[in-house]
C-alpha cells in the first residue's frame, strides 16, 4: 500500500520499507520474498506480515515498487519510489586536524532524497561516520582521525553504497603558536599582530583568537611559519592566549600570551621647545606609559614622522 522513505539515491541501497499485507517470514524464510523496481528484482527481509524492507536498485526517475511472496506472482498496486542523483558542490570547511573532529558540510542537489537514517560520510579509505541531513541540500559529518596527513575523498554513502558525486578534505597536522610580537597592545584593539609557528597555509578561514571568549578575526598568511592578524578591543587589561586556526573552526592550544594595556594618552610636554639641532631631554605628560612597555623596548617617542 505504501513505501517509506518514497526517494532515495539512484546509485541504489535504499533501505526501503514496504507496507502491505500478506509479507510473512515464511516467504523470507523459503527466500521467496522480494520486492522488484521496475524490472530490477531484489531480495527483502524483516517481514512482520504488513511489512518488510528492501535495498532499492539503481536507476534514476521514479520507479513501481511491487512485491511478490512466492518469487513469481507480483503485486500490481502501483507504488512509486523516487531516485535521485545526488551531485555534491561544495565541502566547507575543505580542511582539518589529523587528530579528526571537524564538522563538515556537505552541499548539493539531491541530498535531502537519501533517507538519513542510512546516510554516512567516508573520508579517503577510513571507516565511514554518520552524517544527518539538514534540509534539501546539506548534510553533516565529523571528520575522523588519520595517521595520514594530505589531501583524501570525501563521498556520502547512502545504505553503504557511494553515491557518485563527492568532494575532496585535506587532513593537515596540528597547529602551534610559538611566539606573538609584540607581546603588548591597547585594550582598544586595532595592534597587527604577528603570530609565529606552524604549520600555515593560505586559507579564506585563518583566524586568530584571543581566549575562548573573544570574539575571532582574519588572519593574513604570510608564510609557512608567519600570521598577522589585528587584535580585538577588550573589555579590561590582562594577558589573553592567542590562538589560530586554518579552518576557522578549530583552534591551536598552545597558550602564548598576548597582554592588554591601558590605552596610551597624551597630554603635555615639557619643555614645549627645544633647539633645532636635537637632543632635548623632553617629558611626557600622559597615561598608560608602563615600565612593563619600557622594559620591552616598546616604549617610544615620534617626533613628526
Amino acid at each position: 500500500s505504501s513505501v517509506w522513505p518514497s526517494r532515495g539515491a539512484s546509485e541504489g541501497g535504499t533501505a526501503v520499507t514496504v507496507h502491505g499485507s500478506g509479507l510473512t517470514a515464511l516467504s523470507e524464510q523459503l527466500g521467496y520474498l522480494q520486492c522488484r523496481f521496475n524490472g530490477t528484482v531484489v531480495q527483502a527481509s524483516a517481514a512482520s506480515g504488513a511489512s518488510a524492507v528492501c535495498n532499492s536498485s539503481s536507476a534514476t526517475g521514479i520507479v513501481s515498487v511491487e512485491v511478490s511472496s512466492n518469487g513469481r506472482d507480483f503485486t500490481t498496486s502501483g507504488v512509486q519510489f523516487e531516485l535521485v542523483r545526488v551531485v555534491l558542490s561544495e565541502v566547507v570547511p575543505w580542511t582539518g586536524p589529523d587528530l579528526g573532529g571537524t564538522l563538515v558540510t556537505l552541499t548539493g542537489s539531491g541530498i535531502g532524497a537519501v533517507s538519513p537514517l542510512s546516510l554516512d560520510c567516508r573520508f579517503g579509505e577510513l571507516e565511514p561516520v554518520s552524517a544527518s541531513v539538514h534540509g534539501g541540500s546539506e548534510a553533516r559529518c565529523v571528520s575522523p582521525a588519520t595517521a595520514l596527513v594530505g589531501w583524501t575523498s570525501v563521498e556520502l554513502l547512502s545504505g553503504g553504497v557511494a553515491l557518485r558525486s563527492g568532494g575532496s578534505f585535506l587532513y593537515y597536522s596540528r597547529v602551534w603558536v610559538s611566539a606573538v610580537v609584540p607581546l603588548l597592545g591597547p585594550v582598544e584593539g586595532g595592534t597587527r599582530l604577528t603570530v609565529l609557528g606552524a604549520p600555515f597555509r593560505e586559507a579564506a578561514t585563518l583566524r586568530c583568537r584571543f581566549d575562548e571568549r573573544s570574539k575571532t578575526v582574519t588572519a593574513r598568511h604570510v608564510g609557512a611559519g608567519q600570521l598577522e592578524c589585528a587584535t580585538p578591543a577588550q573589555p579590561g587589561e590582562g594577558a589573553r592566549a592567542v590562538e589560530v586556526s586554518l579552518n576557522a573552526q578549530q583552534y591551536s592550544t598552545s597558550g602564548v600570551a598576548f597582554t592588554y594595556v591601558p590605552t596610551v594618552a597624551l597630554s603635555s610636554v615639557w619643555p614645549s621647545r627645544g633647539a633645532s639641532e636635537g637632543g632635548t631631554a623632553v617629558t611626557v605628560h600622559g597615561s598608560g606609559l608602563t615600565a612593563l612597555s619600557e622594559q620591552l623596548g616598546y616604549l617610544q617617542c615620534r617626533f613628526n614622522g
